[in-house]
């Protein structure tokens, strides 16, 4: 399977592109391998809400400017993708021992776990989830290219 799990934060980037130019550099090249080499997606079970809640809140922020169009639009986009849910953990007690050894959140936990389960890269921003990456042997994913 030609596969990546991928952060909620890099999805949100593609509809709401950070300030910072490698952040959005780095989110924009992995959109442009996730259409171009037909990327599977893979997620934690928490994803759907996470990116939820966030497409949300950024709609809803006046200051923002995006409309409902806007979010039609991110929802039309995410449902053209190849994502699949995956459950690596399959309880509370499991997410806290996994996110002890890794020192992470237990929202960011999954990620990792899941990752580092299948052998496949991750797309993240999160310096934590990052840090945990080098620690445990998976894969930063880096984009094949990326514009500044």
């Amino acid at each position: 399977m030609n596969a990546l799990v991928i952060d909620c934060n890099i999805t949100v980037n593609w509809f709401h592109p950070p300030l910072e130019a490698a952040a959005r550099a780095y989110s924009d090249g992995v959109l442009r391998d996730v259409i171009e080499q037909g990327l599977t997606l893979l997620v934690p079970q928490h994803w759907d809400i996470e990116v939820a809640a966030v497409l949300l809140r950024i709609q809803r922020n006046r200051a923002h400017g995006y409309g409902t169009e806007w979010l039609d639009q991110a929802m039309d986009r995410l449902s053209s993708l190849d994502i699949q849910t995956t459950q690596t953990l399959h309880n509370f007690a499991q997410v806290i021992d996994v996110a002890k050894v890794l020192n992470l959140s237990g929202y960011d936990t999954p990620y990792i776990h899941i990752a580092g389960s299948l052998r496949l890269p991750l797309a993240t921003l999160d310096r934590a989830i990052i840090g945990a990456c080098e620690r445990f042997d998976v894969v930063h994913y880096q984009p094949s290219s990326t514009l500044a």
